[in-house]
């Protein structure tokens, strides 16, 4: 194990700099050196959260004059850019942390992979619910054999009007690579139903998958984008031959009395999420060991939401051949 700190460069500043700021503060044997972004003032703004010295607004800028103060990018750029910045940064030796999901496709996924793999550094995927305190004890009591065989996972994600110019993809992989990781199989069979459109790859108004395992066990999964403006809501269920597990939001659930109705807050779990995806990257590096999520676990999830767009584009159940997915 390596006994030096871990130096960061974070390139991208999209998403909730309070998450990455209390990550930054926790954070175990690595830091951040450098800030990469072509906004100044977001960069400084990132930068002075994370406690890094270095701002500048191009990754060239970052790999040419401050490379040698970070070993590792973690990537927030928005999601077409991220292909090109992961071969640019494994070309230099860096090893990449990414949000999923890290590519607009299966080529590309495949490509990253296959350049990390080239260069010899890691490839660590971030923004999933695994890290979630939540689901990470509903995986430990499946582990423990505390619920038996999983026999059906069923889903819920809502979210408000809007989100469905989103890519499907973006709208689905976290839950697609849960059911996939509580289940430890990719399904061999898969349906799923939409309503309200689909135009260029972009999700439904209601998209209603269904994930059938290998051993006889099952998901069922909602998505939702069509509701008023506000919160979204997640809900699980996992039930087992001699147990169940759920998590949802309503835990979470905190009354604001203002005068007038109460106000229902929502304290979410994602400032740990990042938290320990970044801890787990880095204590990965420095045992010279894979990350906790990596790019082979990207590379399924792709390819079952690869399956998940043909069976709603043709309105056929598929089942898997070699990791790809063809009608029954």
């Amino acid at each position: 194990m390596s006994e030096q700190n871990v130096g960061l460069a974070m390139l991208g500043c999209a998403g909730d700099i309070q998450a990455h700021r209390d990550a930054a503060a926790r954070l175990d044997g690595g830091a951040f050196s450098v800030v990469v972004d072509p906004d100044p003032d977001r960069a400084r703004t990132a930068a002075e959260a994370v406690g890094a010295a270095i701002v500048v607004p191009t990754l060239d800028e970052a790999l040419d004059a401050h490379g040698g103060s970070f070993e590792a990018i973690v990537l927030r750029t928005p999601l077409p850019d991220r292909l090109a910045c992961i071969n640019q940064a494994a070309q230099q030796g860096k090893h990449v942390h990414v949000e999923a999901p890290l590519a607009l496709n299966l080529d590309d996924t495949n490509a990253a992979i296959d350049t990390c793999a080239k260069a010899n550094v890691y490839l660590s995927i971030g923004n999933t619910l695994r890290a979630l305190p939540s689901n990470r004890t509903i995986k430990a009591r499946v582990v423990d054999n505390k619920l038996g065989i999983p026999g059906i996972l069923r889903g819920h994600r809502w979210w408000a009007a809007g989100n469905s110019t989103k890519k499907l993809s973006e709208h689905i992989y976290g839950d697609i690579d849960l059911a996939a990781w509580l289940f430890e199989a990719m399904p061999s069979e898969i349906y799923a139903l939409g309503r309200g459109g689909n135009p260029d790859g972009t999700m439904p108004e209601y998209l209603q998958v269904h994930l059938g395992f290998p051993n006889g066990g099952m998901a069922l999964l909602d998505f939702a984008t069509a509701l008023p403006e506000g919160q979204e809501y997640h809900s699980y269920f996992l039930i087992g031959s001699t147990g169940a597990a759920h998590a949802d939001d309503h835990h979470n659930a905190h009354l604001l009395y203002r005068g007038g109705d109460p106000t229902a807050l929502i304290s979410r779990e994602d400032h740990r999420r990042v938290t320990d995806e970044l801890q787990g990257f880095v204590t990965a590096i420095r045992n010279q060991v894979p990350p906790p999520v990596t790019g082979e676990d990207a590379r399924i999830v792709q390819q079952i939401i690869n399956g998940v767009a043909q069976s709603l584009e043709s309105n056929q159940p598929l089942t898997e051949t070699e990791g790809a997915y063809e009608p029954v």
